[in-house]
């Protein structure tokens, strides 16, 4: 049966269906990360698209997981253990062969270089690509701030953090 969102089980209601509906999240090979993830580092998305997908992963896995601290506010590879499994729930939310995940447990971009994450709080975590050129901090990088905004490339490496404040936009 077909995952039903909560909006969908009026209208069945409604409709007169008899079965019951599924409210189980979407799963794909098993793990509701990878249906999030299932387009991540595709040839035809831009990074953005890449990033948005895994902050909303990771907004989902903080949903099911629940508790004090579902996400830890950690290291990139700490955040990977988190979603193979070693957290509260124990729920595996990816698997190990992942295309976001490299062979040492860390989450990646499309380039293959790990991602890094700057988490403010259990609810606000940046997530920033190397880009291209697969080094972190150059102008090439791509950074998704926890509210979805992208970073212009002149406001990537201020020279200071009074830079950084004066051109981050309100939100």
């Amino acid at each position: 049966m077909a995952w039903t969102s909560p909006d969908n089980l009026k209208s069945q209601k409604n409709s007169g269906s008899q079965s019951a509906p599924n409210l189980s999240p979407p799963r794909h090979n098993g793990y509701i990360g990878s249906s999030i993830l299932k387009d991540y580092a595709a040839p035809n998305r831009p990074i953005e698209e890449d990033l948005t997908d895994l902050s909303h992963a990771l907004k989902n896995f903080a949903l099911l997981v629940k508790g004090d601290s579902p996400i830890p506010l950690g290291a990139n590879e700490e955040i990977a253990i988190a979603l193979l499994g070693k957290n509260g729930a124990k729920l595996a939310f990816l698997p190990k062969d992942s295309q976001a995940l490299n062979a040492q447990g860390q989450l990646i971009d499309r380039w293959g270089t790990a991602l890094w994450f700057h988490a403010s709080t259990r609810e606000r975590i940046d997530i920033r690509s190397a880009g291209p050129d697969k080094k972190l901090w150059t102008i090439d990088d791509v950074h998704r701030r926890y509210d979805g905004y992208f970073l212009k490339p002149e406001e990537l490496n201020p020279r200071s953090l009074n830079d950084a404040l004066s051109t981050k936009p309100d939100r």
